[in-house]
C-alpha cells in the first residue's frame, strides 16, 4: 500500500479533529445506510468521510484515507469524553468557544462590510483630520528620505555605483536601476517617500548606535560583509518628534478613520437589531430598557 504524505493527513484530519473538539452535532439524518459509527449521541456518516478525501487520489490511499478518518474521529470522541470527564472547568471553555465563534462571526461579517466599500474614507477627510490633528501626530524614530543598495563586492561597477549613489540626481538614479542592478541583491528608491528608518537600518549588517547623530553626520554610508557592499545615501531626514508629513501620517489616519466609520456602522446596525427585536416580541425588557439603556423601576 502507497504511503499518504503527512501533510495530506493534516489537511484531511484536521477539519473533523475540530469538529470533535466543537462538539459536532449532526443536523440532518441521512439515511441509516450512511452511518459508520456511533459513540453515545454523536454519529459519523460515510458522505461526512468522503468529502474530505481527495478527489483522484490512488484507490489504496483512499482506503488508506477513509479508515483514517473514521479511527481519528473515534479517538478524538474518546478522547474528548474523558477530557470532558476530568476537567472542571469544561463550561468556562464551552462559554470561550461560544464567544470566540461569536466574535469570529462578527468579524467575518464586518470584513464583508469592508469590502463592499461601506467602510471607505474620503481623501479628503483624511486631509481634512490631518489639517485639525498633525501637531498631535510626531514621529517616534527618524524618518529618512534617499536610496539603499546592497551589490555583490565582485560588481564590475562598484566604483561607479558608489558615485552614482553619492551624486544622487534623477539622471544618476535612474542609471543605477538600467545599468547597475545586474550584481546587486536589493535596491530602494525612496528618495520620493519618507520611510521610517528603522525599516531601512535592520536591512544592513551594522550598529547605528544613534541614529540621531548618524543621520545628523552622514549623507552616504557604506559597509562591508560576506561577499555584499551596502551602499546607503540619505537626501534628507527628519528626527524623531517631528511633526509627520502627511504622507507619511496618511495611512495611519486612513486605518484610523475607517476604524471609527466601522464602529459607527456596527452600533448602526445593533440599533436596528435591537428595534426590530423589540418589535417582533423577540426581545423583551423587563428590568431593563435596552434603548435607553436603562434599569426599569419595578
Amino acid at each position: 500500500m502507497s504511503s499518504v504524505p503527512c501533510r495530506l493527513w493534516r489537511i484531511v484530519l484536521a477539519p473533523l479533529v475540530l469538529l470533535a473538539a466543537c462538539g459536532h452535532d449532526n443536523t440532518v439524518e441521512p439515511q441509516r445506510s450512511d452511518l459508520l459509527v456511533m459513540l453515545g449521541d454523536s454519529a459519523l456518516y460515510e458522505h461526512e468521510v468522503v468529502a474530505r478525501i481527495p478527489v483522484g487520489i490512488a484507490p489504496d490511499d483512499s482506503a488508506q484515507l477513509f479508515a483514517g478518518v473514521v479511527d481519528a474521529w473515534i479517538e478524538d470522541q474518546l478522547l474528548m469524553q474523558v477530557a470532558l470527564d476530568h476537567l472542571s472547568d469544561a463550561d468556562e471553555i464551552d462559554r470561550l468557544v461560544e464567544q470566540y465563534r461569536r466574535e469570529l462571526i462578527l468579524s467575518r461579517y464586518l470584513s464583508r462590510v469592508r469590502e463592499s466599500g461601506r467602510g471607505h474614507v474620503d481623501e479628503k477627510d483624511v486631509r481634512a483630520y490631518y489639517a485639525r490633528h498633525s501637531d498631535e501626530m510626531l514621529t517616534e524614530r527618524p524618518l529618512v528620505r534617499g536610496a539603499y543598495l546592497k551589490v555583490s563586492t565582485r560588481a564590475p561597477q562598484l566604483d561607479r555605483l558608489r558615485k552614482w549613489m553619492s551624486e544622487a540626481s534623477p539622471r544618476t538614479f535612474e542609471n543605477i536601476e538600467k545599468h547597475g542592478l545586474d550584481h546587486a541583491q536589493e535596491y530602494d528608491y525612496f528618495g520620493d517617500r519618507w520611510v521610517d528608518w528603522q525599516t531601512v537600518a535592520r536591512q544592513i549588517p551594522y550598529r547605528f548606535y544613534d541614529a540621531e547623530a548618524f543621520l545628523e553626520a552622514n549623507t552616504d554610508f557604506e559597509t562591508t560583509y560576506g561577499d555584499w557592499v551596502y551602499l546607503l545615501h540619505i537626501a534628507d531626514y527628519l528626527p524623531a518628534g517631528s511633526v509627520m508629513p502627511y504622507e507619511f501620517a496618511r495611512a495611519q489616519i486612513t486605518d484610523w478613520l475607517e476604524q471609527q466609520v466601522m464602529r459607527e456602522t456596527e452600533r448602526r446596525l445593533v440599533q436596528r437589531l435591537v428595534s426590530q427585536a423589540l418589535d417582533e416580541h423577540v426581545l423583551r425588557g423587563i428590568g431593563y430598557d435596552p434603548v435607553s439603556h436603562r434599569r426599569l423601576t419595578q
